[in-house]
């Protein structure tokens, strides 16, 4: 299937059974999205990739899938960091694409994995099989590795028969070889995304996930996000969709026919072999925002959602976003209603920086008290925590009566 919209604004070329190949594209890069078809059409694999970053998808085989995985598979064709689209059946060809991508010379810096999990079953489903920890076993296969080469040797000075082991030697150093080799196609400091129910709920999850980064990153290092909690992945169809996907499933704002992805995310932080100062991997259970497109200016962080009222003349209500990431000055998305009081759609979305050092990393609900003056186009927040106030560079007087909508730590 080959679409090409007006002024090539949504550029979809299917690359042959097993692969998908997707590109946004505007004005110049329009030309990019012709160039990589007439590649296609005379069966040379090379991709043109139009950006210093190189991000990959891999997403479930589509045939006879379900509901879920077709809107993955969508979710990571909209991601604006993802520039290829793969699908795999079963673990071997997950290490295979990367393995082909590395033949290629590429590096990837943003790698996403999707398919269906489970908190009592740690992995990644593919329509045969599961990426579980039998699948990313690097550390054990070299403990292995190193047993062998021990029994190996005790039986040589003993002039034993050693022809079993030795076999088995190779099948485990031939294993080794392939998982480390893996690593090559990452960029350094790289970023693995899992899309992936409750991955990362149990300590086996956790020891899953750590496992996938170290065969992963082990060698430029790198950080794996994953939640520890259900995934929802839908799309925003109607304004209702929209308003739950920002109080319960993202704690963003997702656009009309956008998808998302909401969970409890954190990351685990995978360092390089050779980092002298820390051990080869290290766990950070560090709270993020949701792996959707990110307000402009925004940090990854805890997100919380306030709703401010004030009926002072002058002052409208707000719906009010917060990034929460600790030593980082704010940043607030305020979107204006177009009357005061009703539920109507958010119009101009505007960011405000805020002085001053946001609170800790702690969800639950707050108190919060705020004040908009519409005339001199300034805003004061307060959060009612100990020895924290957030406030603009140009303040009003504030008003007592706001209280959080929703406070969420995803």
């Amino acid at each position: 299937m080959i679409s090409l919209p007006n002024g090539c604004a949504d550029t979809k070329i299917q690359g042959g059974p097993g692969r998908k190949l997707l590109m946004r594209s505007s004005g110049s890069r329009c030309l990019a999205g012709v160039l990589s078809l007439l590649t296609l059409l005379i069966g040379n694999a090379m991709w043109i990739h139009a950006g210093p970053r190189f991000g990959v998808a891999i997403a479930p085989y589509m045939d006879g899938g379900d509901e879920v995985e077709k809107i993955m598979y969508k979710l990571a064709g909209q991601m604006p960091q993802v520039d290829r689209v793969y699908t795999a059946a079963d673990p071997a060809q997950f290490y295979d694409i990367l393995m082909k991508l590395k033949r290629m010379g590429r590096q990837v810096d943003f790698l996403v994995i999707m398919g269906h999990g489970s908190k009592t079953t740690p992995g990644i489903q593919f329509p045969v099989g599961s990426l579980d920890h039998g699948s990313v076993d690097l550390v054990d296969m070299q403990l292995l590795q190193a047993k062998l080469e021990n029994k190996l040797a005790t039986q040589r000075l003993n002039h034993e028969d050693s022809r079993e082991i030795e076999q088995r030697l190779e099948q485990v150093k031939r294993r080794v070889q392939y998982l480390d080799s893996v690593a090559d196609v990452m960029a350094p400091h790289a970023e693995v995304l899992l899309i992936n129910c409750s991955v990362a709920a149990t300590e086996e999850g956790r020891t899953f996930v750590l496992d996938l980064g170290e065969v992963l990153l082990h060698k430029r290092g790198g950080v794996v996000i994953a939640s520890r909690s259900d995934v929802a992945v839908d799309q925003v169809n109607t304004i209702a969709q929209k308003l739950h996907a920002w109080f319960f499933d993202h704690g963003g704002w997702v656009p009309i026919n956008d998808f998302f992805a909401g969970g409890n995310w954190h990351r685990f932080v995978i360092k390089a072999a050779d980092t002298a100062d820390a051990p080869a991997r290290a766990e950070s259970l560090t709270p993020i925002s949701p792996p959707h497109r990110k307000p402009e200016g925004a940090y990854y962080g805890a997100a919380i959602t306030l709703s401010v009222f004030a009926g002072q003349p002058g002052e409208r209500g707000a719906e009010i976003y917060v990034i929460v990431f600790p030593g980082e000055p704010a940043q607030v998305s305020y979107k204006d209603r177009s009357e005061f009081g009703k539920a109507t759609l958010p119009l101009d979305p505007r960011t405000y920086g805020f002085q001053g050092q946001l609170p800790h990393n702690r969800g639950g609900t707050r108190r919060v008290w705020g004040t908009y003056n519409a005339n001199a186009d300034s805003f004061e927040v307060h959060i009612e925590e100990p020895g924290v106030n957030i406030l603009t560079p140009v303040t009003c007087a504030k008003q007592a009566g706001a209280v959080i909508r929703k406070a969420k730590k995803m």
